[in-house]
């Protein structure tokens, strides 16, 4: 089907109609956008309406004023008038929970997790979007954040007031971190660990007991002392210490523990999935 915008600012639809696709209401529109089964238009007053296809929550737009608008095959996407590109509908392939996606203007970083991404915005909001079963990708979390780490199913984030709020899938416990007050996070597959403010370290969620068993791998078994940054992989941690020697505990399937570089010293470092890469001082 096609859609256009009359010269009077009245918006008129034609062809297939199965589900209400053609139906334009009433008002007048600056532009129109035609998906599938589905119909967006940007009316003058920079609103949107959509009609057609409910699924995925296509015919429920944000609110807000919006410059431009574009219609995909499920989704939906528009500028907003402080330049930030709002998305919704079927967008992470998965069929998953689909909630409008707020792709910040200006990130300060990017974190991706298992099937979802985040934005932390310089103003400290957060936008996240993909896979959403678990809540790991809501649009928008309320407050303001220095840091945020995707993982899995859930998501970690350090707030202003430098405590942590995660949310997703909590199945390990995953998404309770402990309280106090932390300078760095990065989750795992189901764990994440943290440098808190005095240099300890914590963990939670998986591998809270070294059993073997299922996710316990004792990769939340976070160990004493001083650290400057910490990573979660899948089933192993590491954390740089203040000295820059590198200490790793967990799993250690491919050798995750046993081949690290002991003689070099690192000020940067990231877990992988079953490996370990780290930026050395030289």
């Amino acid at each position: 089907h096609t859609c256009a915008v009359r010269t009077n600012g009245t918006a008129v639809c034609w062809g297939p109609d199965y589900r209400g696709e053609t139906k334009a209401p009433a008002g007048t529109f600056t532009q129109v956008a035609a998906g599938i089964e589905f119909s967006c238009g940007l009316k003058t007053d920079g609103t949107i309406v959509c009609w057609g296809e409910p699924g995925f929550g296509i015919t429920n737009p944000p609110g807000g004023v919006f410059t431009q608008i574009e219609g995909g095959g499920d989704h939906a996407c528009a500028l907003r008038d402080d330049n930030i590109v709002v998305c919704w509908g079927y967008a992470d392939g998965y069929g998953g929970d689909i909630e409008p996606v707020f792709t910040p203007g200006i990130p300060t970083q990017i974190s991706g997790g298992g099937l979802h991404s985040c934005f932390l915005e310089r103003n400290g909001s957060v936008a996240c979007w993909g896979y959403n079963y678990y809540g790991e990708a809501p649009a928008q979390i309320p407050g303001a954040f220095r840091q945020i780490s995707a993982g899995q199913y859930h998501t970690c984030g350090i707030k202003s007031d430098s405590a942590v709020a995660c949310w997703g899938d909590n199945e390990s416990g995953q998404v309770t971190p402990p309280a106090g007050a932390f300078r760095q996070i990065d989750a795992g597959d189901m764990h994440t660990c943290g440098v808190k403010i005095d240099g300890s370290l914590a963990c939670w969620g998986a591998g809270t007991t070294n059993t073997g068993h299922m996710w316990n791998y004792g990769q939340s078994m976070a160990p004493t002392g001083k650290f400057t940054q910490v990573g979660s992989g899948r089933f192993h941690s590491c954390g740089t210490k203040t000295d820059g020697t590198v200490n790793c505990w967990g799993s250690n399937e491919w050798d995750v523990l046993t081949n690290i570089p002991t003689a070099d010293m690192f000020r940067q470092i990231d877990v992988g999935y079953m490996h370990t890469c780290g930026v050395k001082n030289d």
